[in-house]
Parts: C-alpha cells; structure tokens; sequence
C-alpha cells in the first residue's frame, strides 16, 4: 500500500529563514509558496530530491513548536551522497553541527544539525551492507 514518504512538513518560527537555511545550507530546491485567501503565508514547499519534499508551516499564534521528547516525529532525516562533503558545506555556510560524521549502529553514516527552530535533523549516508539494504534483500522487496 504505502510505496514512499512524500513530505515533511515543520512549523518554523520564521518561515523565510528557515527557507534560506533548507535551500542555502542543505541545497533543497524552492518550488513555490502558497498563500491563504486574505494574501497571508500559508506554506512554502521544497523539494529535497529523490521524490519528497518539505513544507514549511509559519507557527501561528507565536506558540512554541513540540519538545523533541514529546510524542510525535522527533526529528527528519535527509539522505546525502557523501556525508563529509554535506558536512563541509554546513560547515562552510556557518551552521553548527550538533555531532560530527560517525558510523551509526544500523552501518551507515551520519552527522546531526539542527534548523532555525530547533528540529533535529540527521544527515545520512547510505552505505553498502547497512542493516537497511540488508533487511530489503532479505525481504525481497528492493
């Protein structure tokens, strides 16, 4: 039934800088950006390869966006090519990195970030023989 996850989509407390950081820091492409009735943001939509996308919601009402241990999505993964390049770009647009390249426990190859507001985001490098690709041969299913 369920072939692939489209989209994302996060509430941000400034919906324009958290475009410049998704597009300018990790390369997504801007596809347009939707306005309600009355003239007023409704969302801005992304496409981050491969498929899928990313949408970003204004926070409305000045509320605060959910605790990364409250139930829910915890944070979003983007897959890279190469993760030390992907690094090095963050790196070099000034962002901080919440934990440098390592090898996770499932065999493949992260770093973590976060964006404007907040949410944890894991850059991941596939990598050959991860429990992953591992698991969908065993199951036939790639």
């Amino acid at each position: 039934m369920v072939k692939s996850v489209l989209h994302v989509a996060v509430y941000c407390r400034d919906v324009e800088r958290s475009a410049d950081f998704y597009t300018r820091v990790l390369g997504m492409k801007h596809l347009f950006t939707e306005k309600k009735d009355g003239g007023s943001l409704w969302y801005v939509y992304l496409y981050a390869g491969g498929g899928t996308f990313l949408e970003l919601f204004p926070l409305d009402g000045g509320g605060e966006p959910p605790d990364e241990a409250a139930p829910g999505i915890t944070h979003i993964c983007l897959g890279v090519d190469d993760i030390e390049e992907a690094v090095r770009k963050v790196k070099d647009e000034g962002w901080p990195l919440d934990a440098e390249p390592r090898l996770g426990r499932d065999g493949n190859r992260q770093a973590w970030i976060r964006d404007p507001d907040g949410v944890r985001i894991e850059l991941m490098q596939m990598m050959p023989g991860c429990m992953q690709y591992r698991a969908l041969e065993e199951k036939g299913l790639e």
